[in-house]
Parts: structure tokens; C-alpha cells; sequence
């Protein structure tokens, strides 16, 4: 009987890693895997990588120090006798990639709602508020309601000081500022962002 291939993946137990240690299980390989968790909270891991009906050894190791490299592929030797592919994984990482992936950034938008209220300009309201956070710049694109009686340049500078002000509390943000007249009219997608006080709201009829 042909003794099948055997790969060591290191990071394998969590992540990229363990995405590439199905797959090589899933083609019929053996696996060796590593990482720095403990065995008891690499074990689901372990389990869907046996799942797929190979077999599996899996040792805690810190890839970054020489003697546990060594011991690493000792075990695999003592294991299996024999190794064909190896995949250098493994890396210091987050839980949560967000320097790398698009994500919302809901305490930069909360930052926002509070301190747009507190400019003294005549900005009525405010929607379609959205973040999002891509490497290291971060990008926000809101809507803003002003009097409807003001100038096209009054507009453009009251647009500017809220982009300047989110600019200088979050550097390295790109900040869209879109321009509405406010009609006298409370617009339902404008309501969480409404600036006007309750009397005035309920004086005004519903769009």
C-alpha cells in the first residue's frame, strides 16, 4: 500500500492556515500542524482537519525560536518518517484582520453624531452617515441638511468646516460631505439625525 504524502503547515490550526490544511487533507495528505495555541484549544481544529480522513499531528509551537523548530520536526519524524510539502504560515496576527479589511467604524460614527450637534452653524440634520476603515485610511461620507435660504458658497463652507473637523480628530480620513437644503419638512431617513429641537419637529408636517 503507497504511504501517503505528509505536509506541515505551520499556523495551521487557525485561520489561512487552516483553510490550506483542508485542502491538502482533502488531496489526500497526511498533516503535521502548528501553532501557539494549546492542544486542548486547537482541538475543533484538529477535528475537521481528521474529518476530512487523513491523519493529523498537531504540535504547540512558537516558530520563532530555533529549539522549538527543531523539536517541531523531530515530532514530525518520529510521526510520520517522512515529509513532502511544507507551508510557512505561520505569523503574529489579531483576532480581527481590520487593517486589512473593509470595516465599519461605529465609535468614529458616534464621535460624529455628537460633535455635528454641537457646531454652531446652521445645519439642520444629517444622513446616510457611513464609515469605513480600509488599511490605514479611514473614510466617511455623510449627508448634511442646511437652511435652504443660504448661498451655494455658505454651503460649501459650512461642508468644510465638518470635514475639517473630522479630518483633525482622525488624521488620515477622506471625508465626503454631501450638501441638501432642509425643506421645513422632516425626511424619515433624516429623523436620527435631526437637529432640530421637538418643538419644531412636531410642528413640521411629515414628508
Amino acid at each position: 500500500m503507497t504511504k501517503r504524502r505528509v505536509a506541515l503547515v505551520t499556523g495551521g490550526a487557525r485561520g489561512i492556515g487552516l483553510a490550506i490544511a483542508s485542502q491538502l487533507a482533502r488531496e489526500g495528505f497526511d498533516l503535521a500542524v502548528c501553532g501557539t495555541r494549546s492542544a486542548d484549544a486547537a482541538a475543533d481544529a484538529v477535528r475537521s482537519l481528521r474529518e476530512q480522513g487523513g491523519e493529523v499531528l498537531y504540535a504547540s509551537c512558537d516558530v520563532g525560536d530555533r529549539a522549538a523548530r527543531a523539536e517541531l520536526v523531530e515530532s514530525v519524524r518520529k510521526r510520520f518518517g517522512r515529509l513532502h510539502v511544507l507551508v510557512n504560515n505561520a505569523g503574529v496576527a489579531p483576532l480581527q484582520r481590520r487593517d486589512l479589511l473593509d470595516a465599519n467604524l461605529p465609535e468614529e460614527e458616534k464621535w460624529i453624531r455628537n460633535e455635528i450637534g454641537r457646531l454652531q452653524l446652521p445645519i439642520r440634520g444629517f444622513h446616510h452617515l457611513r464609515t469605513r476603515k480600509a488599511g490605514a485610511i479611514r473614510f466617511v461620507d455623510l449627508h448634511v441638511m442646511m437652511d435652504k435660504d443660504i448661498s451655494i458658497q455658505e454651503s460649501h463652507r459650512i461642508s468644510e468646516q465638518v470635514a475639517a473637523m473630522i479630518r483633525q480628530k482622525f488624521p488620515t480620513t477622506q471625508v465626503m460631505v454631501h450638501e441638501e437644503p432642509c425643506e421645513g419638512g422632516c425626511s424619515t431617513r433624516c429623523l436620527d439625525g435631526c437637529l432640530r429641537s421637538e418643538g419644531e419637529r412636531q410642528n413640521m408636517q411629515q414628508c
